[in-house]
């Protein structure tokens, strides 16, 4: 578990899919906490195909955590893992993703359990290539 007074706390599940827990708050000074987090996931070899963000205990996301929750998931697709993020209707987190139009955007659940019954991504792909090709 990482840490800073007053901050954030994440807590992190190795495997795949992974896992990043967060209490606290998310804004420009924990932000790089968070990044380090998630780039010490994305580095595992093999890396996961998933990586959940649980954001259910946050009290406050900042814009500086909004932007970097779009960022890694672009990244991340770019290395060939999914992010999604669970909010669990917390309007601390979804209401600044509203705000941002990111809750159209960004791959978001209302529980742990949803997120890790959601199937993996290339599943996804597998079942819109069938609809294309039919």
């Amino acid at each position: 578990m990482t840490s800073r007074p007053g901050g954030i706390e994440i807590s992190r599940s190795y495997g795949d899919p992974a896992g990043l827990a967060l209490t606290g708050k998310l804004e420009t000074g924990t932000v790089l906490m968070l990044a380090g987090a998630v780039s010490s996931m994305l580095s595992a070899w093999p890396p996961p195909q998933v990586l959940i963000l649980d954001l259910t205990k946050l009290s406050f996301l900042a814009a500086a955590g909004v932007r970097f929750l779009h960022t890694a998931t672009n990244h991340a697709i770019i290395e060939g893992t999914a992010i999604r993020i669970v909010t669990a209707d917390n309007p601390a987190v979804t209401i600044p993703l509203r705000v941002a139009g990111l809750h159209r955007v960004l791959d978001t659940y209302p529980d742990c359990a949803t997120a890790l019954a959601a199937g993996a991504p290339a599943e996804f792909l597998d079942c819109a290539a069938t609809m294309w090709n039919t």
